[in-house]
């Protein structure tokens, strides 16, 4: 099993903005397999703080420029 930190790069947060009560982020990270800057988003929505149960939550991601 190899190491999936080995490869890693630091995310910087481009953008963040409040949707229907979620947050929409966007992101970007150098691609050291790439070799070029890639970006996404994702859209957290709003969950439940008063609920006493754990709740999941579903996020949706955005890939920039993959087609």
């Amino acid at each position: 099993m190899t190491d999936a930190s080995a490869g890693a790069t630091e995310l910087a947060e481009l953008s963040a903005n409040k949707y229907f009560g979620g947050w929409q982020k966007r992101y970007s990270h150098k691609s050291s397999v790439l070799k070029c800057e890639m970006q996404f988003s994702v859209f957290t929505p709003p969950t439940n703080y008063r609920s006493k149960r754990k709740a999941s939550c579903a996020v949706l991601v955005e890939w920039a420029n993959l087609y």
